[in-house]
């Protein structure tokens, strides 16, 4: 067992929770679990330092819920069954048993916690907004900059700034040319206009480590901090900010993931008053090419109020054609084996790999990093290297402990955690960190001994499609047409601001009469309270829905009243004339059928996370597959190598 160091009582919080943990009880630990392991789990949980009593007593709970779980009746010893590999084949038997998948996430982090914990491994404490931080990127005035001192300096500088900061190649990609013709035309990734940089005497060129080093040059005669996540970041941002095309196809076409454009809109400010005065219009019309839809005045003070009576000229979505799909899946192939073609020089980098210690205990180890590094398939050579000089060094230290050098049984977690605690007394905490993450990485992809199951993507439930513009027209109509005048504002409230504004079932049961406004142009825009505190503008389709919510209703008046059914809006779609053509109403599909909407929008990718609320971009990315004219630009999501 782990010697802790004594928690000194610093406060009479931290008193209590070592006193309550040490009082807990479990009903599930057998009576030999409880007398071989309890005292272990007290001490670990209590080195995990948790943030009170109430959160001690769940911590207690899982550990030795997982404990009765893993560990036979007869007990034994904490570090036998408190491994990573009993945590993944823990959640993995309990996720296929049918336990709630957001449940399990936090269990294992709990868990996993818990374990650096009783590993004597420090915590990370930090808050979770110093966590989320990325490097900001460069400005307008200085990409300018950085473009004229390029070109005035050298091709070699021209080329690295059009392939690290304006196409977002990584710094260290290998087998990369240039071809002016589909830069020029939009086919590859490309946020700055072609017509800005004079490219014809890059036709054809290939990109070297050099060219990233002149660029530094250039950078630095001019006073700009550049580095390869300025440079990535940069390109993240040029492509979010890219307004020539639809946030989704933004999303895919420049090859995105979620976590960079997450953290893009960090960096990106919010709308001030003057730029929601235009945004408003963009979310009640739409955005095509730059400019409104419709800049007119509000809709429904130009609509006739015959029930049932509105058009919609949208047209219906097209599928795509069987000649399309066999071509998509063609280029889907190539793109393919360019990928497996990128791999071959980072294997004959890798073979003449040699660190700053070239030395006896190298020579035995060479092999062993190198083999192990290639077998991880890295796509660029600076991300291969950093491992690289990660394994040798963590090598290099059990050798020198007099312990074996094997992959086998030297690259495991629990090894990774003693290396991390005792290995690298020289480095600070953020370098001791990255080791420790690189070492697990090449655990999990380069040693077959590890016998932990893969990971699952636990805590995430796959969004529900949305409704297409024949069920969307049938809806409205369908809302409008009620008999009962109470059930009809009602039925008009949840399409209205759930499909027209995006509104959740929750937000849409908190609303009342006051948070609904009509500005002077007409425009109705809905304050939305609760978790996501926003302003959100009803589309133009829906207005003639809100306008007949709000009839007749106090300011202070909810938009649905609290009936006796525990689910209003249930009881309300039980109360309403439903014919047999009809959809099934959903408030999750309606506000999914809106956020689809809002990715069809040339929008700033500020506005939409503001207007919905969302504080990351999963659910962006989730509603991609329900966007089928996107599907001809899938190949370059996957194929990108950012």
């Amino acid at each position: 067992m782990t010697n802790y160091p004594a928690v000194p009582d610093q406060s009479d919080q931290i008193r209590a929770i070592r006193d309550r943990v040490t009082r807990y009880e479990s009903a599930r630990l057998t009576g030999n679990q409880r007398d071989t392991m309890h005292a272990g789990i007290c001490e670990a949980v209590i080195a995990a330092e948790p943030s009170s009593v109430r959160e001690a007593v769940a911590w207690m709970t899982i550990v030795t819920g997982f404990i009765a779980d893993v560990a036979p009746t007869s007990g034994g010893s904490l570090d036998v069954y408190l491994t990573d590999a009993m945590i993944s084949h823990w959640v993995s038997t309990s996720a296929l048993a049918g336990r709630p998948r957001h449940t399990l996430k936090t269990r294992r982090g709990v868990l996993n916690r818990i374990l650096r914990a009783h590993r004597g491994v420090a915590s990370d404490t930090s808050s979770d907004l110093a966590r989320r931080t990325s490097v900001c990127p460069l400005g307008g005035a200085q990409i300018a900059a950085l473009l004229v001192g390029c070109h005035s300096d050298s091709r070699s500088a021209l080329r690295g700034f059009v392939a690290h900061v304006a196409a977002g190649v990584p710094v260290g990609t290998p087998a990369v040319r240039f071809n002016v013709s589909s830069l020029a035309s939009g086919e590859q990734n490309w946020p700055i206009s072609p017509t800005e940089c004079d490219l014809a005497d890059l036709e054809g060129d290939r990109v070297i480590e050099d060219d990233w080093e002149a660029l530094k040059d250039v950078a630095n005669e001019l006073g700009i901090a550049l580095s390869p996540t300025v440079a990535t970041q940069t390109y993240r941002f040029l492509a979010v900010t890219d307004e020539r095309m639809s946030l989704a196809q933004r999303l895919v076409h420049y090859g995105l993931t979620e976590p960079a454009v997450t953290a893009v809109a960090r960096q990106l400010g919010p709308i001030d008053c003057a730029g929601w005065e235009s945004a408003k219009f963009w979310l009640r019309d739409g955005r095509v090419a730059g400019e409104c839809a419709q800049w007119e005045t509000s809709a429904h003070s130009r609509r006739p109020r015959t029930r049932g009576s509105e058009e919609d000229d949208q047209a219906l979505t097209r599928k795509t054609s069987r000649a399309a799909a066999k071509r998509l899946a063609t280029e889907y192939a190539t793109a393919a084996a360019a990928r497996r073609l990128r791999a071959e020089p980072i294997a004959d980098y890798l073979a003449s790999f040699v660190p700053d210690h070239d030395d006896e205990v190298w020579d035995s180890i060479a092999e062993k990093v190198r083999g192990t590094v290639t077998a991880c398939q890295f796509v660029s050579i600076e991300t291969a290297r950093k491992h690289a000089v990660t394994l040798a060094a963590f090598l290099r230290w059990r050798a020198s402990e007099g312990y074996s050098t094997e992959i086998a049984s030297s690259l495991t977690f629990a090894v990774v955690d003693a290396f991390y605690l005792h290995g690298m007394p020289d480095l600070s905490a953020r370098s001791r960190r990255d080791y420790r993450s690189r070492l697990r990485h090449l655990a999990e992809k380069g040693n077959a001994s590890v016998k932990a199951p893969p990971s699952l993507k636990l805590g995430h439930n796959q969004v529900n499609p949305g409704y297409i513009d024949r069920e969307e027209r049938e809806l409205r109509r369908v809302a409008l047409v009620q008999t009962d005048p109470e059930v009809r504002r009602r039925l008009c409230a949840i399409v209205g601001l759930c499909a027209g504004a995006g509104l959740s079932s929750t937000e849409i049961r908190a609303a009342c009469r006051c948070d609904i406004s009509i500005d002077d142009d007409g425009t109705i825009t809905v304050s939305v309270g609760g978790d996501r505190l926003r302003r959100t503008v009803v589309r133009r389709e829906y207005e003639r829905h809100v306008m007949a919510a709000i009839d007749g209703l106090a300011p202070k008046q909810s938009l649905l009243p609290q009936l006796k059914s525990a689910s209003p809006i249930t009881a309300i779609l039980k109360g309403a004339d439903l014919h047999e053509g009809c959809p099934s109403i959903d408030t999750r599909r309606l506000r999914t059928t809106w956020i689809c909407w809002l990715m069809r929008q040339r929008v700033p990718l500020q506005l939409a996370f503001a207007a919905s609320g969302l504080q990351s971009a999963r659910t962006f990315y989730d509603m991609l597959e329900h966007l089928p004219n996107l599907v001809s630009l899938g190949d370059l999501r996957d194929g990108g190598a950012k």
